[in-house]
């Protein structure tokens, strides 16, 4: 048996037999309920290319990873750079609503899953990959679906492994750079989950597929790569959430007429991305990743930076972009990619205000938690209505795996 074999059936191994504890229950109960916010404003709102689902349940499920990833609201893991909760969640869910697999082992398979993507990952140096072009959620999403639902199957390790390899194949990774307000990229990543979900099901038909196709594992953590995930508060690239959180803890010691100058420091690896200069006719992938058009939000806009359709408002972004340096620190380069800090320095009439952020609002080091989630789900009361708002926060119950008819609520 080759390394790459032994790597495999070890984590097939354990995460054929993972079984959560108590606490991780809560975690897991909470990134299923805020994925599915996800999914339910995404697939209202079309920002994952409205595509039709016409044909068998597999194709729902793509559109609602799809539908999931697109929204920015979704969780991210930092040290890995995967979006795992929008590729592994809605597998589970629509398994689980097909009635293929044992409910018993839902938190399990989401547990298993998250620790896939997680794991293989942070062996490619995920946050790494995005300067290659390549998606690390893309490059893991078949590999991290196979593993949840694998093990929602009840599937033993070499099967696992079987599906796992057979998820291996499916993508490279690269989906090219985003165009317009509806790239593919955000389908390639539901064809990637739909294509591993269909693996762990033809793995347990039989088929088999070569173990030396799956790159390297890593060293999975189990639970803990769920419990390390960190939420987001509003619709924004992580990259640019310590520093917009540093921006509005100065704002209330200042009289934003007054401001002259803003000067932001990131690790180096973010800075090119949240960077960029904001071009209005970029469509709203752009308004996502640049720092200064959430900063002009901040100044003037608050309220919109939950609005994930991204209704444009751009008067003001030039004059943020006048003011505002952003650099790299190699202090910060240290902490990274485990930590995504900021540091923020605001003149205003003449006087320096400075505010760090090492963990911003949503990683688990801040405390964000249930009462948070309900807020965020709160917010969005006006595009989904309040019976699906309502029906999302009962999913934050340990019991969530025992709801029925919920895709079709969340994906009408």
């Amino acid at each position: 048996m080759s390394g790459t074999d032994a790597g495999l059936f070890a984590a097939a191994e354990l995460w054929a037999g993972l079984t959560p504890g108590p606490e991780a229950e809560i975690a897991i109960a909470a990134h299923v309920a805020d994925t599915a916010l996800a999914l339910a404003l995404g697939w209202r709102a079309k920002t994952g290319g409205g595509l039709l689902f016409a044909g068998d349940w597999t194709n729902r499920l793509s559109a609602a990873v799809a539908a999931a990833r697109s929204t920015e609201i979704d969780d991210i893991h930092r040290a890995a750079c995967v979006t795992a909760g929008a590729v592994i969640v809605p597998v589970v869910l629509a398994m689980l609503e097909e009635e293929l697999g044992d409910p018993a082992h839902a938190s399990a398979a989401v547990t298993a899953g998250y620790d896939a993507m997680v794991s293989i990952a942070k062996a490619a140096s995920g946050p790494g990959l995005l300067s290659e072009g390549v998606l690390p959620t893309l490059r893991v999403a078949p590999m991290g679906a196979a593993v949840a639902a694998a093990r929602l199957l009840g599937l033993g390790p070499e099967t696992m492994a079987m599906a796992i390899a057979a998820a291996a194949s499916a993508t490279t990774g690269r989906p090219g750079h985003p165009v317009g307000n509806a790239p593919w990229r955000w389908r390639a990543v539901g064809e990637a989950a739909r294509t591993g979900m269909i693996a762990a099901l033809g793995a347990e038909a039989g088929l088999t597929a070569d173990p030396k196709l799956v790159p390297p594992m890593g060293r999975p953590i189990g639970e803990g790569a769920i419990m390390q995930t960190s939420f987001k508060p509003f619709c924004a690239a992580r990259q640019t959430l310590s520093a917009i959180q540093g921006f509005r803890e100065i704002l209330p010691r200042v009289d934003p007429a007054t401001i002259t100058r803003i000067r932001v420091a990131v690790p180096s690896a973010t800075r090119a991305m949240i960077a960029a200069p904001f071009d209005p006719g970029g469509g709203r992938m752009g308004s996502i990743a640049s720092l200064a058009y959430h900063l002009n939000l901040c100044l003037g806009a608050p309220a919109r930076l939950h609005d994930i359709v991204r209704t444009p408002f751009v008067a003001g972004v030039s004059a943020v972009e006048a003011m505002l340096d952003i650099e790299d620190d190699p202090d910060m380069d240290r902490m990274f990619p485990e930590v995504w800090p900021a540091r923020v320095l605001v003149i205003a009439a003449g006087q320096a205000h400075e505010a760090l952020v090492t963990h911003a609002e949503g990683d688990p080091e801040s405390g964000y938690g249930r009462a948070e989630l309900q807020s965020k789900f709160a917010g969005h009361v006006e595009m989904l209505g309040a019976p699906v708002v309502s029906r999302i926060g009962t999913l934050l119950s340990p019991r969530w795996s025992s709801e029925r008819g919920l895709m079709d609520a969340l994906c009408p």
